[in-house]
């Protein structure tokens, strides 16, 4: 029996058989995408309950300057610093209640002479325009910091004075002749003090495995439709 190819060699036909590969291999990479995210967000857990359930880090009593804090994301931390009044910056486009506000971070001199900075907490913007008006939250002599390690991220967007969008290492240290951490720390809230700005944020942190893997097989399987379908039209335009 002789086979009979040309209706398969039309041109319609043949840009309908590109279509559905192509879709197919978009389909794929797909689901490959949620396969990557799934594993990115295991690995995520693992290190934030690594960190969280790690003994609390006392940077007095450890050498900072020689110690790799930036895989300690998320761990406890205490210190004792000297504030370093009038160089605080704010974070700006923070919330607390639904109400407008900064984030009100403040350097510290630690005992090595290093810069660690520190999100104190939610400020209002209302009565807190200039930096002037921050040096009411001014603290004096050495104090106690106990917070979260968090690490600062590349901001493209340009900082105005010291109004920041967010964290940026580079600009963190170009504020200072000393070397500064890359890392700042969330500051816990004190307890009885949780309405009264500076006001320390929270973290809330989601600990699942997420939509992932869903999203995987659902990408998967709308390929296996496609490719397991199109044999069936191939056979009814004949």
């Amino acid at each position: 029996m002789k086979l009979d190819f040309r209706p398969y060699l039309r041109r319609p036909v043949i840009l309908t058989t590109f279509v559905v590969f192509l879709a197919s291999l978009v389909l794929v990479r797909l689901g490959l995408w949620q396969v990557s995210r799934y594993y990115q967000r295991q690995q995520f857990n693992d290190h934030y309950l690594e960190q969280t359930n790690a003994e609390m880090l006392d940077l007095d009593a450890i050498n900072s300057d020689s110690l790799d804090l930036s895989g300690m994301e998320y761990r406890k931390v205490t210190f004792r610093a000297m504030p370093i009044p009038g160089e605080s910056i704010v974070r700006i486009n923070q919330y607390f209640q639904s109400e407008l506000g900064y984030s009100l971070i403040t350097p510290y001199l630690l005992r090595s002479g290093s810069i660690v900075f520190v999100d104190r907490g939610w400020i209002p913007s209302s009565g807190n325009e200039t930096p002037d008006d921050w040096d009411v939250y001014n603290q004096n002599g050495v104090q106690q910091i106990i917070g979260l390690v968090r690490i600062p991220i590349t901001v493209n967007e340009p900082n105005i004075d010291r109004f920041w969008v967010d964290f940026d290492y580079s600009k963190m240290q170009a504020r200072t002749d000393k070397k500064v951490l890359p890392i700042f720390i969330q500051q816990f809230p004190a307890q009885g003090e949780d309405t009264i700005p500076p006001i320390p944020q929270i973290l809330k942190v989601e600990i699942s495995e997420g939509p992932h893997a869903g999203y995987a097989l659902q990408w998967f399987t709308f390929a296996i439709i496609l490719l397991a379908g199109y044999p069936f039209y191939l056979r009814a335009i004949k």
